[in-house]
């Protein structure tokens, strides 16, 4: 009982201290002002739904995959990779405290960070909604959903994180990695493939799971997908970063 209090303690120390150094970093600040310049874009040049009196939201959540290919490796990139150029993971490892629990710790300020920063994107479209109708029930559904598949896209970034002390090497293989996820149903569905390898790489692909929450549905496979990513990436990083200790 005593080790798992000590555990969670240290858990919620570590989660305090990234999180200060997240809001002083610049990769926060650059990281928001592009999530939300790309944002915005979905706004812009169109005014169809304007005259029709209704809004569609769908364009904007749909844009918002390939933002975060680009704003979660801006925000993991330096997460492992400072404390080995700093020797200071060494210093995390001798701590009475299990690796998952620094894995946690690390990926609790960074769910903080994603949650102030879809926090500020939520004025862009609020400040149309006097405008037009607006189903709100559907609009935060699509908002919650968001939520969650940007707390699996940052577990998997995390985990990739740890396999390398050199920034760009991670965004680079985050980068790639959730590009690769994003696009690779948009472009092998319109390809000869038998419906069952179709299927499947559309379960695989981050952006089919963001069609029905473009629409303000949240379908319980997507719920399932969105936590197994999460589990996925933290179990990743744990194993990484295990097999990094007993090497040393």
């Amino acid at each position: 009982m005593n080790l798992e209090k000590t555990n969670k303690s240290l858990l919620f120390f570590i989660a305090k201290k990234e999180f200060k150094m997240m809001y002083k970093s610049s990769s926060f600040y650059a990281s928001s002002l592009f999530f939300l310049s790309g944002a915005a874009l979905a706004f812009i040049g169109t005014d169809s739904w304007f005259n029709a009196g209704l809004s569609d939201l769908k364009p904007f959540f749909l844009n918002i995959p390939f933002l975060l290919c680009v704003v979660i490796p801006m925000l993991t990139m330096s997460v492992w990779s400072d404390e080995k150029k700093q020797f200071t993971d060494k210093l995390l490892f001798s701590l009475p405290v299990s690796i998952r629990y620094l894995v946690l710790g690390k990926y609790l300020s960074l769910i903080l960070v994603w949650s102030i920063m879809l926090g500020l994107s939520l004025v862009i479209p609020l400040s149309v909604f006097s405008l037009v109708y607006f189903d709100a029930g559907s609009f935060f559904v699509s908002y919650f959903s968001v939520f969650l598949f940007g707390a699996g896209i940052i577990s998997i970034s995390l985990g990739l994180s740890a396999l390398s002390s050199k920034t760009e090497i991670n965004f680079l293989l985050s980068f790639l990695t959730v590009l690769f996820f994003t696009l690779i149903y948009p472009l092998t569905k319109n390809l000869n493939f038998p419906i069952l390898l179709n299927s499947f790489i559309g379960y695989l692909s981050f952006s089919s799971h963001f069609e029905s929450a473009a629409r303000g549905l949240l379908d319980s496979r997507d719920l399932i997908f969105y936590f197994v990513l999460m589990v996925l990436g933290i179990e990743l990083n744990v194993f990484i970063l295990t097999k990094q200790r007993n090497v040393r």
